[in-house]
C-alpha cells in the first residue's frame, strides 16, 4: 500500500486543478496585471480575453499532467513533465499579454510575445470610439497612433469603471478623441 499513496496524491492534485481553475482564471490573470501594472500613474489597465484562455488551456495541461502521473509514474512521467513545462510557459505568455494606460505613456504586448511595445500620447494621432467587433460587449475604444499601428480597448465592465481617467489622460496630453455620437 505504501507504493500506491503517491498515486491519489496525484489525483488530487489533478481534480483540486479542474476544480479550482475557473476560480484562478477569473482571479489570478486580473490581480497580476494588478500587481504588476498598477501605479498612481495608471488610468486603465486591461486583461485581454485571450489571456483567460491561455490560462484556462495552461492549467488544464498542468491537470492532465497530474493526472498521467496518476496513471503510472514510471512510464509517462516525461509526456506529464512536458505538459507540465508547457501548461507554465502558457501561463507565462498568457500573463504578459497586457494593455496599460498610464498618464504618460500606453504600454502593451502583443499575444504569443514577451516583447513590450510602448509609445508617449504625443504619437497618439486619435482615440475612436465605435462599435464593437465582440457580441459580449458594445463598444471599443481604438487608439490610432501615428505610425499607423491600433490599440484597442473593449468598454467592458472594468474599462467603464476607469473611463474618466482614460478620457481624462487623452485630454491632459491634447489627443483628438471622438464619441460614439461625434461626426
Amino acid at each position: 500500500m505504501t507504493h500506491s499513496e503517491p498515486r491519489y496524491i496525484w489525483m488530487a492534485i489533478s481534480l483540486v486543478l479542474v476544480v479550482s481553475s475557473f476560480f484562478v482564471i477569473l482571479i489570478v490573470p486580473y490581480t497580476i496585471h494588478n500587481i504588476l501594472f498598477h501605479t498612481m500613474n495608471t488610468a486603465v489597465i486591461q486583461t485581454p480575453k485571450l489571456v483567460l484562455y491561455i490560462y484556462g488551456i495552461s492549467i488544464g495541461m498542468i491537470a492532465v499532467a497530474s493526472f498521467l502521473m496518476y496513471l503510472n509514474q514510471k512510464k509517462l512521467w516525461k509526456a506529464a513533465l512536458l505538459l507540465t513545462v508547457f501548461g507554465f510557459i502558457g501561463m507565462g505568455l498568457g500573463t504578459d499579454h497586457y494593455k496599460v494606460v498610464t498618464y504618460d505613456e500606453i504600454k502593451f504586448s502583443k499575444p504569443w510575445s514577451f516583447a513590450e511595445t510602448s509609445y508617449e500620447w504625443k504619437d497618439v494621432k486619435e482615440i475612436i470610439t465605435e462599435e464593437s467587433d465582440d457580441e459580449a460587449v458594445n463598444w471599443q475604444v481604438k487608439l490610432l497612433f501615428k505610425d499607423g499601428e491600433e490599440l484597442v480597448f473593449l468598454r467592458d465592465r472594468r474599462f467603464n469603471s476607469d473611463h474618466a481617467n482614460f478620457y481624462s489622460a487623452a485630454k491632459m496630453n491634447g489627443v483628438p478623441y471622438k464619441g460614439i455620437n461625434d461626426k
